[in-house]
C-alpha cells in the first residue's frame, strides 16, 4: 500500500509542476485517503488549495499539518511560497521522507 501512496504522491507532484492544481489535489487526497496521517500528501494538497485560491481548504491542510508536521509550515514563505527559511528548498529536520 505504502507504494501505492509514494506513486499518488509522486503523480500529484508531476501535476503541480504543470501548473495543474486540480489534478494534483485530487491525486494527493487519494493519498491521503490510503495514509491519512502522513504529513507529505496534506503538504502537497496545501501547497495545490492555495494554488487554486481555497482558502478553506488551505486552513483546514494548516491545522492538520500543525498537528502533523508543524516543521513542513516553516518551509512556506508568508505569501505562501515555499522556502520560508529553510534555505535552499532542504528538508526540514526529523522530516519523514519518502512514504513507505
Amino acid at each position: 500500500m505504502a507504494d501505492q501512496v509514494q506513486e499518488f504522491v509522486d503523480q500529484g507532484n508531476a501535476a503541480q509542476r504543470e501548473g495543474r492544481y486540480a489534478d494534483a489535489l485530487y491525486v494527493y487526497r487519494k493519498a491521503m485517503e490510503l495514509a491519512p496521517e502522513h504529513p507529505v500528501p496534506q503538504f502537497g494538497s496545501l501547497m495545490a488549495a492555495m494554488a487554486l485560491g481555497d482558502s478553506a481548504l488551505a486552513d483546514s491542510l494548516r491545522a492538520k499539518l500543525r498537528v502533523s508536521s508543524p516543521e513542513l509550515l516553516g518551509m512556506l514563505n508568508p505569501d505562501g511560497s515555499m522556502g520560508g527559511g529553510m534555505g535552499g528548498g532542504a528538508m526540514p529536520p526529523n522530516h519523514p521522507g519518502p512514504i513507505g
